[in-house]
């Protein structure tokens, strides 16, 4: 990963410093380098056909570089140059500061959904565990989805979950749909009492079913290899 990671970061499609850790900025880093890269899938994934690219003297190379990340955690307290350009950002957004509220991870992160009234998905890369983490605490989530993969996982995981409704193909429904929600109390007041118990009952949580079609789906395919030989 450290090697991948050091590639990227000449070639110009990732910033800030080698971790070690496939993270997302990475796999978005892969993704960017891929769609540039003809012949070549895009999945995010550096599997054998991308390293050969990724390596090659022809490689392609970012246009506008990666910014560098200086991993600096901003929390409750902090001060200086980062934060202030944190509040301008989001002042240009049109996000009033008195409503915005940062607060570093920690291992009863759970418990904050409760302060929660709606999850808004982010994209192109949404939610996969943080959805299912507030739906069983009661929060609904808002998920706008697209072509690529990396965009449809809040789309599948909603629709497994009896939720699907929430699931917007573009951004004039993705507010609508979150408008929605925050206008109707009641709604919003049923879904927090009865989301985890939906989410239960729901085909997402049936991993036995899961398991069964995932083990049915391996045979085919070893089936069809089989038949190929």
């Amino acid at each position: 990963v450290e090697t991948l990671q050091r590639r990227l970061i000449e070639l110009g499609w990732l910033g800030g410093k080698v971790t070690g850790e496939f993270d997302a900025a990475t796999e978005a880093a892969v993704r960017a380098f891929q769609e540039k890269t003809k012949g070549i899938w895009t999945d995010g994934i550096a599997g054998p056909d991308t390293l050969r690219a990724l390596y090659s003297s022809s490689a392609a190379r970012s246009k506008s570089p990666a910014a560098t990340n200086s991993a600096e955690t901003l929390e409750y307290g902090s001060e200086g140059a980062a934060v202030t350009k944190l509040q301008k950002r989001l002042q240009d957004l049109g996000l009033p500061l008195g409503r915005v509220e940062l607060e570093a991870d920690s291992s009863d992160y759970m418990t904050r959904y409760l302060d929660v009234d709606i999850a808004l998905d982010t994209f192109p890369y949404t939610g996969g565990g943080t959805t299912c983490d507030a739906i069983y605490m009661g929060v609904p989530v808002v998920s706008l989805y697209g072509k690529r993969r990396g965009s449809r996982f809040g789309l599948s995981i909603l629709q497994n979950a009896g939720l699907g409704e929430l699931a917007c193909a573009d951004g004039a429904a993705y507010i609508a749909s979150a408008l929605g929600l925050a206008r109707d109390k009641d709604l919003l007041d049923m879904l927090h009492k009865n989301l985890r118990p939906m989410l239960l009952a729901a085909p997402l949580m049936d991993t036995q079913n899961y398991i069964r079609e995932l083990e049915e789906g391996f045979q085919r395919l070893a089936e069809e290899f089989s038949a190929r030989r």
